[in-house]
């Protein structure tokens, strides 16, 4: 299996859809070679959340449409806000109605997994094809030892920062352990550049870029049997390290694509990461696990 690291996705965005045919050829190309054929007449219904980016919804319906061409199969897509996706598809799982397939987020499917279809042919499909599976996207998408659910996309909690405000602090580099890392937060907030976002109850980044810290000091939401084993918050509000890195700054700074360093209450202005963008911020911008 590749190692896939940000870099390099960064620096293919640029050269993305210049090879390869057109989504409609490929669309089509996999409908002859598919191993499941839809039925005649056969209609498909989505629930998805809305868009956070234009770009990335004009070109999941350009999918869709070269999906549909190609199969012949009519698609409707619904698009719920992001704290609405988990309720919409509970709803959904329990009553037997509304959409044949949700794009979901984190461990949705975990929630209800007697009432997901298999999807182990898929699964097995996709493995085979892509040189296997990663043991997290298993963990994901199986219940019971069996496939109830296909990943998509995994999107870590991944430190970004600004070199310049990294070598300001007195580090060359993001330190490997906690309490380095702790060190290297206490100089940034000194230096007017704190590190860390808002810490929230709704999904995603609200939470979840915090998970490390967590993780970090061995801790679980579920042990290997399912089983809730704590909540969050009564370890966060434990641990020091958690309070310090956990604090929201008035003055936090973060690193925005078309603006160099915006700070609470600026008017965010984001522009296209068009190819040029991507080349530059690939030599301004650095991360690490």
């Amino acid at each position: 299996m590749s190692h896939i690291t940000r870099r390099s996705i960064l620096q293919g965005a640029a050269a993305a859809g210049v090879a390869g045919g057109t989504l409609l050829d490929m669309a089509r190309a996999f409908a002859q070679e598919s191993p499941w054929k839809p039925e005649a007449g056969a209609t498909l219904n989505v629930l998805r959340w809305k868009r956070f980016v234009q770009a990335e919804d004009d070109a999941f319906m350009k999918m869709v449409d070269a999906y549909q061409k190609a199969f012949n199969v009519k698609v409707n897509i619904s698009n719920e806000s992001f704290d609405d996706m988990q309720p919409k598809a509970s709803v959904a799982a329990n009553t037997g109605t509304g959409p044949d397939l949700v794009w979901g987020l984190h461990s949705t499917p975990q929630l209800f997994p007697e009432k997901c279809l298999p999807v182990q042919d898929v699964a097995d499909y996709l493995g085979k094809k892509y040189g296997g599976w990663f043991p997290a996207a298993e963990a994901y998408g199986k219940s019971g030892g069996k496939w109830i659910a296909i990943p998509v996309a995994v999107n870590g909690g991944y430190i970004n920062y600004r070199i310049s405000s990294i070598n300001k602090a007195g580090f060359k580099e993001i330190p490997k352990d906690t309490a380095g890392f702790l060190e290297l937060c206490k100089a940034l907030k000194k230096n007017g550049t704190p590190s860390g976002f808002a810490l929230g109850h709704a999904s995603g980044d609200a939470n979840a870029w915090i998970h490390w810290l967590l993780w970090s000091h061995n801790a679980w939401l579920v042990d290997k049997d399912d089983k809730i084993v704590f909540f969050p918050i009564d370890l966060l509000d434990d641990l020091t390290n958690g309070l310090v890195l956990g604090g929201v700054p008035a003055d936090v700074q973060v690193v925005v694509a078309g603006q160099d360093l915006v700070t609470e209450g600026d008017v965010v202005h984001p522009v296209a990461a068009d190819p040029e963008l991507i080349k530059k911020l690939i030599g301004e911008v650095a991360g690490t696990n």
